[in-house]
């Protein structure tokens, strides 16, 4: 099932940063295969999803680096969404993120722990991150928790010099503006980030993913000349593995 989204000729505006292992870590790993005990301070031996530092999150998620780009559509569906030891996160979303890796913004649904340590059960939600100002993250419970086994479009599209509308819900409604952003977007992600390793569950897709051109048309991704999407699963020890169905344009993954 795909919902093509037709574009409102309203704005979003999106980045969200992937944070990779340094070299630093890469050498601690290697010594800790090595010699059987971790070379970093404080380090369990087996490293796994955590909630801190951020670069430990895990994402399963395909990257479509389009270049210039006005916005981001799909739609987040699941069967299993729940973290649930009281610690961690799981979250279904569509996120854009610029070349700076300084901004970004993004929107889908999230099971447990958010940015404000309250706990959710499938609560939709929208946050953006900017440069010496830091990340906001808003739980919009306003709306009855997602389903599952549902379809929910969600999109993020430039408005205006500097803001992007963020669409979402569980009617595909406008939930906010985001400002202080830049114009376009370089990449766009869609997939899963969670934390927790232990109690997961999380199957889902988003699917009829869709970029916007400067004039607010919606391409499918790999059309009108765009590079095509590709895997980009991360984290420590991650073993959700997510993959791309072109026909459909549908990232999916399966931990339930």
């Amino acid at each position: 099932m795909i919902f093509y989204i037709q574009s409102r000729n309203m704005p979003v505006r999106a980045t969200k940063i992937f944070l990779r292992a340094s070299l630093t870590l890469a050498m601690a790993l290697l010594a800790e295969a090595a010699f059987g005990v971790s070379a970093i301070p404080g380090a369990s031996a087996a490293l796994t999803c955590s909630v801190s530092p951020d670069s430990d999150h895990c994402h399963s998620v395909w990257e479509n680096n389009i270049g210039h780009n006005n916005g981001l559509a799909g739609s987040i569906y699941f069967t299993c969404l729940r973290s649930p030891d009281g610690s961690d996160f799981v979250n279904n979303e569509i996120w854009e993120d610029f070349s700076s890796t300084a901004y970004w913004v993004e929107v889908g649904v999230k099971d447990g722990i958010a940015h404000n340590s309250n706990d959710y059960t499938r609560t939709w939600f929208w946050a953006d991150n900017i440069p010496n100002s830091g990340y906001f993250e808003y739980e919009l419970t306003g709306f009855a928790e997602a389903n599952f086994s549902t379809y929910y479009p969600a999109e993020i599209q430039y408005a205006a010099a500097g803001s992007w509308n963020v669409y979402g819900g569980n009617s595909d409604v406008l939930l906010d503006t985001a400002h202080d952003q830049p114009n376009n977007s370089n990449v766009q992600f869609a997939g899963t980030e969670f934390t927790d390793q232990t109690g997961l569950r999380d199957s889902g897709s988003v699917s009829g993913v869709e970029w916007a051109d400067g004039n607010g048309n919606f391409w499918f991704w790999g059309h009108n000349g765009a590079p095509g999407p590709f895997n980009a699963d991360q984290g420590p020890n991650n073993h959700v593995t997510s993959s791309y169905d072109s026909g459909t344009e549908t990232v999916s993954w399966s931990d339930c």
